[in-house]
């Protein structure tokens, strides 16, 4: 049996009204070298009646849950398991693309020998209606996201990863398994009791994994990430921000531990930036943190919490230059 190029892994959980967006944007790729993978999650909502309508005359492999899982890095893991492409696609099932999505990616990725590539994301809503949304990654390096870019896997890591996801879904990623099977698997492993930034971590990790591997950064908007009430992203209770906030925190620390070159200069000049500045509105405006937990950033962890503290005497500083600036426009009239 010839080897497939690239392994669609689609995990599905009560997203039955997405279903055959996703599916037809899937259908619609000019690539045909493809083995589909389609998992589901125990969904409650008919998904996997509509799966067998949808997929009726399509060769794929269908891997249902009798139990949900639990985790959708589980799933990832499930499916990867059985992958056998060159490539890993993770089509989240609520998500869209551009018909062009994969050959703009696995051109370049034959092409140029890369290990990764990602496009930017343009979010959808329910409804499939564009949202004016920023680019997540974006404020880190406007010029750098703003034009496609080859890089090293091991300078993403180092200068992007640590403060942000910069993968802002799965769906936008192409990635390469072969030689480097048994090392992912190992991954997903380790993040699958995650729920809010497991993504993150595995996604730095395998970048570490990569090393001087090349990846591309495409400026063009091929994926289509969807935003719902159902998404991880939306608003919880207390506790479920309190998780959200630990594992932020978590990914955050971890890593900023793992990528190369750490120096005293380099902890410093990540404490005092303020590129963890959005972590932190999380804490005060999702959470609400007690006058205590304000005072001590708990629960935040290791360097994030240092962090906190300097971001603390940041917001200190502006307001008390802006006091100073108010005074001496006040005292020239």
């Amino acid at each position: 049996m010839t080897r497939p190029l690239i392994s669609i892994i689609v995990p599905c959980y009560n997203h039955a009204q997405y279903l055959e967006e996703r599916f037809d944007s899937i259908f619609s790729q000019a690539c045909d070298d493809y083995e589909l993978i389609v998992l589901d999650d125990a969904s409650q909502d008919g998904s996997q009646d509509l799966l067998g309508q949808i997929l009726t005359g399509k060769p794929h492999i269908f891997l249902p849950n009798m139990a949900n899982s639990g985790s959708p890095f589980k799933q990832w893991e499930r499916g990867l398991r059985v992958a056998s492409g060159k490539y890993i696609w993770i089509a989240e099932s609520d998500d869209s693309c551009a018909s062009d999505f994969l050959s703009s990616l696995l051109a370049p990725l034959e092409r140029d020998g890369l290990s990764l590539a990602f496009s930017r994301v343009q979010t959808i809503d329910a409804t499939s209606s564009y949202l004016e949304t920023p680019y997540w990654p974006e404020p880190l390096n406007r010029e750098f996201f703003r034009t496609s870019q080859i890089a090293s896997c091991r300078f993403f890591l180092q200068h992007f990863m640590g403060a942000r996801n910069c993968f802002p879904n799965a769906s936008a990623v192409v990635f390469r398994a072969d030689g480097f099977k048994t090392e992912i698997l190992e991954l997903i492993n380790s993040v699958n009791s995650l729920k809010f930034a497991g993504d993150w971590i595995f996604w730095a990790k395998l970048l570490a994994v990569y090393g001087d591997e090349y990846m591309l950064c495409s400026a063009e908007p091929l994926c289509l990430h969807r935003m719902h009430a159902d998404t991880t992203r939306a608003a919880l209770d207390k506790a479920g921000e309190k998780a959200r906030i630990c594992e932020f925190s978590t990914a955050i620390n971890t890593i900023n531990l793992i990528r190369p070159a750490f120096s005293l200069g380099r902890i410093f000049r990540l404490l005092s930036s303020d590129s963890w500045d959005w972590s932190y509105a999380i804490f005060s405006q999702r959470y609400q943190p007690s006058p205590l937990e304000k005072l001590s950033g708990s629960p935040l962890h290791g360097l994030h919490r240092f962090g906190y503290i300097f971001y603390g005497l940041r917001c200190l500083n502006a307001r008390l230059k802006m006091r100073l600036s108010h005074r001496r426009s006040v005292g020239s009239i």
